[in-house]
């Protein structure tokens, strides 16, 4: 629905929220205790660089075939959902710190935010029926259920991987592709590309305080974070590339 009102790129830009990163972990601390969720979190942290990556190869596959949107959306998904795992099954061969995960995150943010922001393009998308609305908030929280009640089998480094996988933005982007085509995606993918800088303030926040202040303040706490660095990114966002008027693909 904001996504009619302010365009496709401002709702990615919202995405950079952690909708589903803080219901996560959140959850993953209840369940498996402190050390383990802030394990997760550092891991998630790191593997925020994954998914810029997904960003990066969804941008380059929902292009294809404009006039025929489901080949956008199955080519984008497709090659986006590789990028993650090859990039995410990287970060499992390393032992990251929030001292080492953060620079790396950060950099591969900039760099792929510094690439898609010549997508940046004002294009606005039809509003979901609230049947539809209701239906991606269930789906969504399906998997974040599913995440955190099998974390112990997958142990905090695998979960915190799979938790960062961008799966608001895949639900957001999945719809919008068949609405819009691919321009729409593209705009809504340079939209969350600098924004998951929340997500990883977010993480970030969490890994370094839940053993010590417990669940309900390191959440606060990530949570204020996540706000204030996406009030910077929307500053700096709707100052960089100019925001210029664009039809959906197949409009007259």
């Amino acid at each position: 629905m904001l996504a009619k009102r302010f365009g496709a790129a401002f709702a990615g830009l919202l995405l950079g929220f952690p909708l589903t990163t803080g219901p996560t972990l959140v959850l993953i601390a209840l369940k498996n205790g402190a050390a383990f969720a802030a394990h997760t979190a550092t891991y998630s942290l790191a593997a925020f660089a994954a998914a810029e990556c997904y960003v990066v190869g969804y941008t380059l596959g929902c292009g294809v075939s404009p006039g025929r949107r489901w080949i956008g959306l199955v080519v984008g998904l497709s090659s986006g959902i590789l990028c993650f795992l090859a990039a995410g099954y990287g970060v499992t061969r390393e032992a990251w710190t929030i001292a080492t995960a953060l620079p790396m995150t950060l950099g591969v943010l900039a760099v792929v935010s510094w690439w898609v922001r010549r997508y940046v393009t004002h294009v606005v998308l039809p509003p979901p029926s609230i049947a539809l609305t209701v239906g991606r908030a269930l789906f969504a929280g399906i998997i974040v259920v599913l995440i955190s009640e099998f974390s112990g089998h997958l142990g905090p480094t695998w979960t915190g991987v799979l938790g960062s996988y961008p799966l608001a933005l895949t639900i957001t982007v999945s719809f919008a592709q068949l609405d819009a085509g691919g321009r729409a995606v593209r705009a809504m993918l340079a939209g969350f590309a600098p924004a998951c800088i929340g997500l990883v303030a977010f993480s970030g926040a969490f890994a370094l305080s839940v053993t010590r202040v417990g669940v309900l303040w390191s959440a606060v706490l990530g949570l204020v974070l996540a706000l204030g660095t996406l009030e910077v990114t929307r500053r700096l966002f709707h100052a960089a590339p100019p925001m210029l008027d664009a039809q959906p693909e197949g409009a007259a």
